[in-house]
């Protein structure tokens, strides 16, 4: 799936803030990136500005990144790509409503910002704590038993990693009727695959 991110409609819902510094704005993109890493789906941030008047795309840590410029906005430049790409296993995140609308109008889901910014924090908690966990299963023995640290190295990286999303997506996303429409079933799976 590629994840098309609204970079300044995500970072502000979160801060509150007029202006994003630049830190902010890469803190997000690690974010991304370790999400990304866990997740395996291609990300798309879109910010608006940058340096040019044309829309640049660059790649950091592994998330494209794509500045409008100042010809055109960031909804611009998601329209282009959506239209180019709808074809592809899209999900929009966006709390844009005129931007969310139209995306649905092309057949691609959109998901509200904050929620997905709360998606992906629990994603990197759930990192964080198989990390400790890791972290303090393993233990060292004495020099002269090298070959069982080994395998108590081996055996710890076995230990099944508990899936925080799946507990997430049942228990925040109720769907009360069942005879959704077609948007809301493919929104309804893809927020599954978050």
């Amino acid at each position: 799936m590629i994840i098309i991110i609204d970079g300044y409609n995500v970072l502000k819902q979160k801060s509150r803030e007029k202006f994003i510094s630049e830190s902010e704005r890469n803190q997000f993109v690690r974010k991304l990136s370790a999400y990304k890493r866990k997740k395996q789906h291609a990300i798309i941030a879109v910010f608006d500005g940058g340096e040019s008047s044309w829309p640049t795309w660059t790649e950091k840590n592994d998330i494209k990144i794509v500045y409008s410029g100042s010809a055109l906005t960031a909804d611009d430049v998601i329209h282009e790509y959506i239209v180019e790409n709808k074809h592809k296993e899209l999900l929009l995140v966006s709390s844009d409503r005129q931007l969310c609308l139209w995306a649905s109008k092309h057949g691609i889901p959109a998901i509200d910002s904050s929620i997905f910014f709360d998606i992906l924090q629990e994603a990197l908690r759930g990192l964080k704590k198989l990390k400790r966990q890791k972290d303090s299963l393993v233990k060292m023995t004495e020099a002269e038993d090298a070959h069982l640290d080994m395998l108590m190295q081996e055996s710890s990286a076995m230990i099944p990693e508990k899936d925080d999303s799946q507990a997430l997506s049942e228990s925040s996303y109720r769907w009360k009727d069942q005879r959704c429409s077609k948007i809301d079933r493919i929104l309804r799976k893809k927020i599954d695959k978050l």
